[in-house]
């Protein structure tokens, strides 16, 4: 079903949207949908890039009128100091409510004991094959923050090909994609069999890590496991079992990043 608009009005110097189907009204700076105008002129004709100058719209910008017209698929706004007049499909509008950086699942919190009932895990070859198994490793790392892939082999090329379904793969100061042995050639204690407590990583780098991915090629010593902690669900322990101490706890904000998510291969 079409989205359609049931009314508009000019509120000072803001546009108020309301939509035929009862879904959430908008209200959008006059500013911004000058700046953002789909009519011809205003974009590239091949590209479809934007070619409008946003600095040269005036900050105090006026509408003479604002109306829907064609039976609610569009919004009309004649320009008060421009023989200019912009139409703005409905389905635009609409567009805006749907935030494109997350997908419509809602984050759950999780312990060892909630999560080993239902660990978050897809199949290897569906994932490389399948979109619909793409979205629900996507959803799972949404959701739950990480997802296993069952069933890869053993190879770094296999490896590399379940990151780049996903997205390219960022260079690092440790390059790309890297592969590694128990030992101490670079002095770190990640290249060891030594078990480290639980943390996030990279949050030192400018633009810290978004996704991270591990995969166990050979396994030739004891130890190594990973440990995976839900960093939403221990604040909110913490504020339930320690009320008094919890408002005390550090906020971290990392440039690049608001927060560190890992995905998992097995």
């Amino acid at each position: 079903m079409r989205a359609t608009l049931r009314e508009a009005h000019l509120r000072g110097q803001d546009v108020e949207l309301a939509f035929s189907d009862g879904r959430e009204g908008l209200r959008l700076p006059l500013l911004w949908l000058r700046d953002h105008c789909p009519s011809p002129g205003t974009h590239h004709p091949h590209t479809g890039q934007r070619v409008i100058d946003t600095f040269s719209i005036p900050a105090g910008i006026a509408a003479r009128a604002v109306d829907v017209e064609a039976q609610g698929e569009r919004l009309r706004i004649d320009w008060a100091d421009e023989d200019h007049v912009s139409r703005f499909p409905a389905e635009f509008f609409a567009g805006l409510r749907a935030d494109p950086e997350v997908l419509p699942v809602v984050r759950r919190t999780w312990d060892a004991d909630s999560i080993r009932h239902e660990l978050p895990q897809v199949p290897y070859a569906a994932m490389l094959g399948e979109e619909a198994t793409l979205r629900e490793f996507l959803e799972h790392v949404e959701r739950d923050g990480f997802c296993f892939v069952e069933g890869v082999p053993a190879t770094p090329e296999a490896t590399r090909a379940v990151a780049q379904r996903i997205a390219y793969v960022r260079e690092t100061i440790f390059g790309g994609y890297w592969d590694f042995t128990a030992n101490l050639e670079h002095k770190d204690t990640a290249y060891t069999s030594a078990a480290i407590g639980p943390h996030t990583d990279g949050t030192y780098s400018l633009d810290a890590p978004g996704y991270q991915m591990f995969h166990c090629l050979a396994a030739e010593c004891t130890g190594g496991e990973n440990v995976l902690i839900d960093g939403f669900a221990s604040p909110r322990s913490c504020a339930a079992t320690h009320p008094r101490t919890s408002s005390c706890s550090p906020r971290w904000r990392f440039r690049g990043s608001t927060s560190t998510r890992a995905a998992a291969s097995t």
